[in-house]
């Protein structure tokens, strides 16, 4: 009768696995978060670019 017990408890590990899938759509939507902050970094950045007149004369 012990090894049927055996048995039974190898048949609940694969009940396990449906887990995962749940852990998977969640990555999604914590990577959109993070995309639009760099935005506004770059937006700063090229404000400075313009009032400089350096950069004008670099082109030329």
């Amino acid at each position: 009768m012990v090894t049927t017990t055996t048995a039974v408890a190898a048949v609940r590990p694969p009940l396990r696995p449906p887990r995962r899938p749940r852990a998977t759509p969640p990555p999604p939507p914590p990577a959109r978060h993070p995309p639009p902050p760099p935005p506004s970094p770059p937006t700063a950045s090229r404000s400075a670019a313009w009032p400089s007149p350096r950069w004008c004369s670099a082109i030329t």
